[in-house]
């Protein structure tokens, strides 16, 4: 464990001193790794600083959705029915398709006739993102909208169309979003593609694409969830043939009674999605909704704040001197310490469920490091934003001691592919470790 503790010492030197060819300086790196069985700490590092976590955050929504929702919880998407009226209840769920909308429509009874349809998502308030998510991210896939109005987790994917220079339709049809292509082609270094919202739902894609540089797909946010809601039920009604005097938003009165039913996949296999896919979508909208069910009112990014606060409270940790504003990871408000995470996979490790849900979710990052012999014994979640690497889990040695760990490195500049080595170098002492 000496050359172990000297290798991680020149994690941290290389980041408080590194050179403009690796890391700038003012980068930063913290980390701790700790013996789960006993709590010893076998060594830590600047782990009072206060660093962005990036999506190793989505731990702690992977621990709270286990802990306050249970292993059993299924989101669920409701068409319920009065005399005269249709209301579908949204839950947030963010798996729920166009396909599924379809179906439940598929479902109801022949005979009903509805005056009107009324769509609830009173769940969720109408900010769609946490404080400090980048405004550059928000017209992409991964940085979408989270309402508790969602479908296709509110983005739409742009095919590439066959045999045409530079033409775009959209996967799945038909599609509420629409996209004007401007661009043109043109080698110009200096003229790079660009998207921009032009509207409510609208893009507008310009600036230059080069002979080899074309995207064969584009995954383009939604910018209104509830307009897109709005425009997906009104088609699906003349699909399926129902006439009705208006389409509005209003809450399901408590005279209705459920006519049909969409539920989720139970919560591991959500939970699956976000530690080992990364799924914002999903990760955000757990917290929200973990917020409504808390505080029984229509969960805000501030209520999301404050319950936020509570868990931490919970932990045994000052939410005073640790700021979590999200679910996923993507806010730049984020800031927690290597402490704070090691001391939660500690938790996680010491409930046997919990620490089985984990291990099954948590990819075991041997294709990261490309080394298969790290199968089954280093389990963890990667971290990455602009200027962001962290890396948090768990990692076996060979005498099969199991050391929680997290790494983390801040204010880099280019690809954080020398922060990757220098992790992967510690770890490859703690796995040959006796």
């Amino acid at each position: 464990m000496y050359l172990f503790k000297i290798l991680l010492l020149c994690i941290l030197l290389c980041a408080s001193q590194a050179n403009a060819m690796e890391l700038p300086a003012g980068s930063i790196t913290s980390a701790r790794i700790i013996d789960v069985e006993n709590g010893k700490v076998l060594h830590a590092g600047n782990t009072d600083v206060l660093l962005n976590p990036g999506s190793t955050l989505k731990t702690l929504t992977f621990y709270l959705a286990l802990k306050k929702l249970g292993k059993a919880f299924q989101y669920k998407t409701q068409m319920l029915t009065d005399a005269n009226n249709l209301y579908i209840k949204f839950s947030g769920d963010p798996t729920l398709t166009l396909q599924n909308l379809d179906n439940m429509f598929s479902l109801l009874p022949k005979k009903n006739k509805f005056l009107a349809v009324y769509l609830d998502g009173d769940i969720f308030s109408e900010e769609p993102y946490a404080p400090g998510t980048s405004v550059d991210n928000l017209k992409f896939s991964y940085a979408a909208p989270i309402s508790a109005f969602s479908i296709d987790q509110n983005y739409v994917i742009f095919n590439k169309v066959e045999g045409a220079d530079f033409a775009y339709m959209p996967l799945n049809q038909p599609s509420f979003l629409k996209l004007k292509n401007n661009a043109m082609h043109s080698e110009d270094a200096l003229c790079p593609l660009e998207l921009f919202a032009t509207g409510v739902n609208e893009y507008n894609l310009t600036g230059c694409y080069g002979a080899t540089d074309i995207p064969q797909k584009l995954q383009i946010a939604v910018t209104d969830p509830k307009k897109y809601a709005y425009d997906v039920v009104q088609a699906l009604l003349k699909k399926h043939n129902i006439v009705v005097s208006k389409v509005a938003f209003d809450k399901v009165p408590a005279s209705a009674v459920s006519a049909v039913e969409h539920n989720s996949e139970p919560l591991p296999s959500l939970l699956r999605k976000v530690m080992y896919y990364s799924d914002n979508h999903i990760s955000d909208s757990l917290v929200r909704l973990m917020t409504y069910k808390r505080f029984k009112k229509p969960a805000s990014w501030f209520l999301v704040q404050e319950f936020l606060k509570e868990s931490l409270q919970e932990l045994g940790f000052d939410p005073e001197k640790i700021q979590v504003v999200d679910g996923s990871g993507l806010s730049k408000k984020n800031f927690v310490t290597v402490e704070f995470m090691t001391t939660l996979l500690a938790v996680i490790h010491k409930d046997p469920e919990m620490r089985t849900h984990y291990y099954a979710a948590t990819p075991t990052l041997a294709e990261v490091f490309n080394n298969a012999n790290w199968e089954g014994r280093l389990n963890a979640k990667t971290g990455t934003l602009d200027h962001v690497f962290a890396l948090t889990g768990f990692v076996m040695g060979q005498d099969g001691k199991v050391y929680a760990f997290s790494f983390n490195t801040n204010n880099f500049l280019g690809s954080p592919k020398f922060v990757k080595s220098s992790y992967e170098v510690v770890l490859k002492n703690i796995l040959n470790s006796k």
